[in-house]
């Protein structure tokens, strides 16, 4: 049922159960786990536990092992901006920006109010057909998206 060096490992049987579904290979790959993500561990055994686990680990793998587990490892992943290549090119909108704000900026704060009346919801109701028309009408065509 357990890989053969989580059978060997001082633990119960419900702790050997939680080590083996976390599906390390061998001792050198759990003790890899354990030094990279400590606070997991003493959240899965407690910190006294995780503490002895370690120590039992450190001394059943070889130096060979110990000093790839020491290891400092490299970045694998990329980070910050592309700069392999220019951005996509964004078209610009073509209706009045500055106008679509203020009408969204006068639509949210009539909506916010508490309570409206006849004229308010006439005014809401023409605001958003405003900024549907605006929107609507100036769609980005296919060859534009």
């Amino acid at each position: 049922m357990y890989d053969d060096f989580v059978v060997t490992l001082p633990l119960s049987a419900q702790e050997k159960e939680v080590i083996y579904r976390l599906g390390a290979p061998n001792a050198a790959a759990l003790l890899s786990m354990m030094r990279a993500t400590p606070e997991s561990f003493d959240a899965l055994l407690g910190s006294e536990r995780t503490r002895e686990l370690q120590n039992v680990l450190e001394g059943s793998v070889s130096q060979a092992e110990r000093d790839i587990v020491d290891a400092p490892l490299e970045p694998t992943f990329y980070t910050g901006a592309l700069v392999d290549r220019e951005p996509p090119s964004i078209p610009r909108p073509r209706f009045n920006v500055k106008e679509r704000d203020y009408l969204f900026d006068q639509l949210q704060h009539l909506r916010s109010q508490e309570e409206h009346s006849a004229s308010t919801k006439q005014h809401i109701t023409e605001i958003e057909q405003k900024l549907n028309s605006m929107l609507e009408d100036h769609k980005p065509t296919k060859g534009e998206a």
